[in-house]
């Protein structure tokens, strides 16, 4: 960029008047290897007039801020053409979906009364059905018109709240990684969802099924996003809301998948939400989560056995005791009336024994078999069960490796299920599973061969 003289300013040196750059500014281009071109502003002294160093210290100053200005307007030109990139590829990525989702990405109003408005319910529950059929009906149950697609509608339709949680899980949490557009979506979803809540909280129907299952979302979404402050306060919340249910005869909790990944993975220090739910049915609920917490000290006992063999004897003695206690109070939960607890109680059950094989024949693959059976019972699955899922048909596909057509039932609904989530590598597919019980050492290279074969049938 060439500095004109009306950029410089001018100093005076007595009598004379004058612009120190005239004639003595000249560009330089710099021409690098990947083809990215650098203008530069330079000052030419060159048969100028003798400066003061006070007036040398200026000119300098002043083309150095012209070089720094050139510069920021270059960034600010890359940026927004990664800006309109980005959109691009989000707008294709949608555009068969055009009037599922428009209410999605339209720009929002300012006005505050727009948090309060819910969009079209329909276009939302379209695109959900269209992003994420297979992690809400990760079994392949859930074919268009079916029974199970019409419970999940009519349980998002009876609830705006619900509709806006799970659109705010959704968008916060692409799979792909939200742009910038769909960042700031998601947060008026949230507006949106708040909002509604607490006006029904206000107006004392907060109670319901839809409201309840929209905070266990909420709670969900700050999971993922790792946000202790804010998962604290949605868990306070929750056990209220629960323990006033209660007061009111209304002790069943919303029949959604939402809640298994808030109460056997909540930690220790979050009781209180755990407490509350117990307190209609101890054997179910507060079992699960008591349940949780052994996995963890049984992995770590394997790992420690695994570094440290000289300590064989002791160690197996404590971790085959715990193990036999966990599978005693697994097993009433195998045939409980709620899916998700019947389910998971398997999952847990197999889990152990692939963990740490026993003495004595176990049928992995009956196992399996009947973990498939919990998975394909009917259940409404909100956005918020990703992880516990993905663990679920994870444990099955490895129990089923001497079963082939039972294994590429789990394969392919894994498929599916990483399809939806835009995952294509392993460290992706492990970080969903950090959401739930990760094997031991041992155990994960058998879950990595079944990730090859899922990724094997993703590219096909």
């Amino acid at each position: 960029m060439d500095i004109m003289v009306s950029d410089i300013p001018e100093h005076n040196q007595g009598d004379f008047t004058y612009a120190p750059t005239l004639h003595l500014t000249m560009e330089i281009v710099f021409e690098s290897s990947n083809a990215k071109r650098m203008a530069l502003t330079f000052l030419n002294t060159t048969d100028a007039p003798r400066l003061s160093s006070t007036n040398a210290r200026e000119a300098r100053a002043h083309v150095t801020k012209i070089n720094f200005k050139q510069r920021r307007q270059r960034l600010a030109i890359e940026r927004l053409k990664r800006r309109k990139e980005s959109t691009t590829v989000a707008q294709e990525r949608t555009g068969s979906i055009e009037d599922a989702c428009v209410a999605g990405f339209k720009e929002p109003s300012i006005s505050p009364q727009v948090f309060c408005l819910p969009a079209d319910p329909d276009q939302s529950i379209r695109f959900l059905l269209h992003e994420f059929r297979p992690l809400v009906f990760p079994a392949q149950t859930g074919a268009a018109s079916s029974p199970s697609e019409f419970e999940w509608i009519t349980l998002l339709r009876s609830e705006p709240a619900l509709v806006e949680a799970c659109m705010y899980v959704a968008l916060e949490h692409w799979p792909s990684g939200p742009c910038w557009e769909q960042k700031r979506q998601a947060a008026v979803h949230l507006c949106k969802t708040l909002n509604m809540v607490n006006s029904r909280l206000n107006s004392g129907q907060g109670l319901s099924d839809g409201v309840i299952g929209a905070v266990f979302v909420l709670t969900f979404g700050e999971r993922l996003s790792k946000n202790e402050a804010t998962l604290e306060i949605h868990l306070n919340g929750l056990s209220k809301m629960v323990n006033q249910r209660r007061e009111q005869g209304l002790y069943k909790i919303p029949s959604c998948d939402s809640v298994q990944e808030v109460i056997p993975l909540t930690p220790v220090r979050k009781e209180r939400i755990v407490a509350a739910l117990r307190k209609r049915d101890v054997r179910t609920l507060g079992a699960i989560s008591h349940i949780s917490h052994k996995i963890h000290q049984i992995r770590q006992n394997i790992e420690d056995l695994v570094s440290y063999p000289s300590s064989f004897s002791s160690a197996t003695g404590d971790i085959e005791g715990t193990i036999s206690s966990v599978q005693e109070e697994l097993r009433p939960l195998f045939n409980s009336s709620v899916a998700y607890i019947a389910s998971v109680s398997r999952a847990i059950s197999l889990f152990l024994q692939l963990s740490w094989p026993s003495t004595g024949y176990v049928d992995h693959a009956s196992c399996a078999r009947d973990l498939q059976d919990a998975l394909s019972e009917p259940r409404v699955t909100l956005c918020g069960s990703t992880s516990l899922t993905v663990w679920q048909y994870f444990v099955g596909g490895v129990g089923a490796a001497s079963r082939p057509s039972l294994r590429s039932w789990y394969v392919a609904s894994l498929a599916n299920m990483f399809r939806a989530m835009h995952i294509r590598d392993w460290e992706a597919c492990y970080q969903v599973m950090e959401g739930a019980f990760v094997p031991d050492s041992i155990l994960l290279m058998q879950f990595r061969d079944l990730w090859e074969e899922i990724q094997q049938l993703i590219a096909s």
